[in-house]
């Protein structure tokens, strides 16, 4: 395995500080009751964490807000920004105090003229897992493609029945073990690949094969696991480099056969924490592939040696259901859990 020795930081920008915003205040001419220096010291750091240059139209600065990645951003949006929430309103959106957004609308302005934003660049842009919207690089700020998962990890919660699911699934608790170990690293150490790949099959549908892969996307994020429909999504170079730039790679169909080019990438990317490609409009560079592979099947997999020791290879399917009524009220039931407490159940044991 190997760990990517990237040190991202959190992009500052200058700092106004107090007298700064009081100067801002005093050239407003406004009457100062309405200033409350806290509030405005409080939309300042909101400035320079969310919003960045980055570049002109003309003469006029466009802007990127980091939290929504919208581009192209005027003053006038920017504005409208800093003023939601400092501005109280009626359940109409009627503005209650007329006399403090004329003050607001007024030096915000001159706040934002005023503050030394950093210039993003958006040409490029990093996967840095628990890190904000935007990194610093040898003093380049730089988009992030992650983002944090909606579920929060709850270890008081009981996970069991998500490990009955998988050893009923597998047939055994030694293979239900070896995935939770696997997927338990990569939610720890997102940018450390293992040198291993996961392949589940069988012939029939219906089994949850795809509804495992939906279950990472929860617990992980969707910014960290890419999904893809069929292994041909891997012919281009770019949609390679970008899929294997996350913390796993799952596809839902492998129909490949051994020797074929796509399965022979995606063997190449097994212990690949890096590669060198050209993507499209991009010269040669390298790229941080940390993700690890895991494939979703119909057959057993034709391209792996017995001697082979990257894949772990499993059926993922149970004799146990009577009929499909029965086996559509466990799955139903099964997936009523997974967003009542399991994702968070399952998150708590990963972490």
């Amino acid at each position: 395995m190997q760990n990517l020795t990237i040190n991202f930081s959190t992009p500052t920008a200058t700092a106004l500080g107090d007298a700064g915003i009081a100067a801002i205040v005093a050239k407003s001419n406004e009457p100062m009751h309405y200033w409350d220096e806290s509030e405005l010291q409080k939309i300042a750091r909101k400035l320079r964490k969310e919003v960045f240059i980055m570049g002109k139209q003309g003469q006029l600065i466009q802007y990127y807000h980091a939290p929504t990645g919208t581009h192209k951003l005027t003053d006038s949006h920017i504005i409208d920004l800093l003023m939601d929430g400092v501005i109280k309103r009626d359940e109409h959106g009627a503005v209650l105090d007329a006399k403090a957004f004329a003050f607001y609308w007024k030096v915000l302005p001159k706040l934002l003229k005023e503050e030394k934003l950093r210039t993003i660049v958006l040409s490029d842009s990093k996967y840095a897992p628990n890190k904000p919207a935007v990194v610093a690089e040898c003093g380049l700020s730089y988009p992030n493609k992650w983002r944090a998962s909606n579920v929060v990890p709850n270890p008081k919660l009981s996970f069991q029945r998500y490990f009955d699911h998988l050893v009923l699934m597998m047939g055994s608790a030694e293979k239900a073990n070896w995935y939770l170990d696997f997927l338990a690293f990569k939610y720890q150490q997102p940018l450390v690949e293992l040198h291993q790949a996961a392949y589940f099959y069988h012939a029939a549908g219906g089994y949850g094969k795809s509804l495992e892969i939906a279950t990472l996307q929860e617990i992980f994020g969707h910014s960290a696991v890419t999904s893809v429909k069929k292994s041909d999504s891997f012919k281009d170079k770019s949609g390679q480099v970008d899929a294997f730039s996350r913390t796993l790679v799952c596809v839902q169909e492998y129909d490949g056969l051994a020797g074929s080019k796509e399965i022979t990438y995606l063997k190449s990317m097994i212990g690949a924490n890096s590669v060198s490609e050209a993507r499209k409009f991009e010269g040669m560079k390298v790229h941080q592939t940390p993700a690890n592979l895991i494939m979703m099947g119909n057959k057993k997999p034709n391209f792996v040696d017995v001697t082979d020791r990257r894949w772990f290879v499993s059926t993922w399917h149970t004799d146990s259901f009577k009929n499909n009524a029965a086996k559509a009220e466990y799955f139903n039931s099964f997936v009523g859990w997974l967003e009542l407490e399991g994702y968070a159940a399952i998150a708590g044991e990963l972490s």
